[in-house]
């Protein structure tokens, strides 16, 4: 019952026809030599869960709920190369509707590489009978062990709605047991390996939103609620609360260097916060935050001793934060001028940030179906695509070059006309920053200057104080791909439709 997937799919027949001169679209009855898949495995739209494998170096990215007949699955990106390997694709689930997407509503990731380690474990709600269930995957091999009929329901809780976040369920690593909890504070815990339900309770966090997160060495799990929190003893699972004295987490993380815990919250006045708590639940550090706006994200890079937060872009402009705190003693360090919402630190030699950056239904302009990667001993950063969505075509027939614009993904692909491989990802300014929604389409036009061996693309920008928008064109040169010039278009829209005549070397912008 599987869709195929659309957006990252080139077809051939168009382009072949296109190389030829003057031709701009497929002739009727051409045969499809081939189709060209830009990114093997699922597109990832608006990316906003991650998880790292520290053991295995894959970092598995998924994102919201997309519009279209694309298939539902992870990104993996090799954090040792930072390239994107082939994803895993979930499929579909069969429905009183008929077979419908996966919407992930959050996983987690086995690091252990004991017996019936290295699983992710994908959280859904099945659209059968809205129970939450469990997908397991082999990390060795990233393909799915269980399918509809073999994932593990949850079906013991007594409020079957999953909890939106990547922490809603985590494992531990020690023992492979899985632990989910509802949106009212019920515990269920699994044997992953074992794939059984062993036990449910009720935590006494109160109502959701709840986030979890494992000690491995204490064998312990910590979980958060609205009005609690506890601590769970992995190896008899039993439950104890723990007094945080008005401060309300909000996300964390563990440091596996010193037994400790990071929150990010608000104390009872709302002001915002950084607390460590050691492996008895106790707080042994509290720090006011310091960075321009509250934090969404934190992580604890073990190796190097710092923590990192993140405060996410506004309005899609590069406006956000990330801060360095010591893990030590929650002394601040730095902040950079790079914005993130959710943050994973790979620890070690590698030493970098993994970050997306979105404001709930806004996603930024600079990292738009794209992972950050963030190096903070030299600040520099660069982005990981993990989907796209191909809008036009434009051929440079001297060269044999093909130039494909993306509505989503800020990069421009070159494909080799005779090859039809990837040559090329150039990165690119965002679209239409106007753009709200992180599915949105963001039309982007192409067009090609084969006498000059030059290329154009139109983009866009806004005041979101004034409302004012300016239209560009960027310039690209063939030879490099390195951008020449910005030109600017229009200071009330912006340029859409691009010709070029070679003959009088003018270029037309509608």
């Amino acid at each position: 019952m599987k869709k195929p997937r659309t957006y990252s799919l080139v077809y051939l027949a168009i382009l072949v026809a296109a190389v030829a001169p003057h031709l701009r679209a497929a002739i009727p009855g051409t045969t499809l030599l081939e189709t060209v898949d830009i990114l093997p495995g699922p597109d990832v739209y608006a990316p906003q869960l991650m998880a790292l494998n520290h053991t295995t170096h894959k970092l598995y990215v998924t994102g919201s709920d997309a519009p279209g007949f694309q298939n539902y699955g992870f990104r993996v990106i090799d954090t040792v190369n930072n390239v994107p390997a082939a994803g895993i694709d979930l499929g579909r689930y069969a429905s009183q509707f008929g077979a419908a997407r996966f919407s992930i509503n959050g996983f987690t990731v086995d690091e252990s590489s004991t017996t019936g380690g290295n699983r992710l474990y994908a959280l859904f709600q099945s659209p059968t009978n809205g129970l939450p269930y469990l997908r397991v995957i082999d990390g060795a091999s990233d393909t799915p062990l269980t399918g509809e009929g073999t994932d593990i329901c949850l079906c013991t809780s007594d409020y079957p709605y999953p909890q939106v976040g990547v922490s809603a369920v985590v494992v531990n690593p020690t023992n492979h047991k899985v632990y989910y909890v509802d949106r009212n504070g019920r515990v269920a815990v699994v044997d992953g390996p074992n794939r059984q339900v062993l036990s449910t309770f009720v935590s006494g966090v109160g109502l959701g939103p709840q986030f979890m997160i494992v000690n491995p060495d204490a064998n312990k799990v910590f979980v958060f609620g609205r009005s609690g929190a506890a601590i769970i003893n992995s190896s008899s699972d039993s439950v104890a609360p723990i007094n945080l004295g008005g401060f309300v987490p909000t996300g964390g993380s563990y440091d596996s260097a010193n037994g400790r815990v990071y929150l990010i919250g608000a104390d009872a006045n709302s002001a915002a916060r950084i607390v460590a708590l050691d492996s008895n639940g106790a707080t042994v550090l509290s720090v006011a935050d310091t960075s321009p706006r509250g934090p969404r994200g934190i992580t604890v890079d073990a190796g190097s001793g710092t923590i990192y937060t993140g405060a996410p872009s506004l309005n899609l402009a590069n406006s956000g934060t990330i801060s360095a705190y010591r893990a030590s003693d929650l002394a601040f360090q730095n902040n950079f001028s790079r914005g993130a919402a959710f943050l994973v630190a790979e620890s070690g030699a590698n030493g970098r940030i993994y970050a997306l950056d979105y404001d709930y239904s806004a996603a930024s302009g600079v990292l738009r179906n794209s992972v950050g990667v963030f190096n903070p001993a030299d600040s520099s950063f660069g982005k990981i695509v993990v989907g796209y969505r191909p809008y036009q075509l434009a051929v440079n027939s001297a060269t044999k070059r093909i130039y494909l614009a993306d509505e989503q993904a800020p990069e421009m692909v070159v494909l080799d006309a005779d090859t039809h491989a990837a040559v090329a990802h150039v990165p690119v300014p965002s679209a239409q920053t106007q753009s709200q929604f992180p599915y949105e389409s963001t039309e982007r036009f192409v067009a090609v200057s084969e006498a000059l061996n030059r290329v154009y693309l139109t983009g866009a920008s806004e005041d979101f104080t004034t409302g004012a928008r300016t239209g560009y064109v960027y310039v690209y040169d063939g030879t490099n791909n390195q951008l020449l010039q910005t030109i600017t278009v229009s200071t009330v829209g912006s340029g859409r439709f691009l010709a070029v005549d070679d003959s009088n070397r003018h270029l037309y912008v509608a």
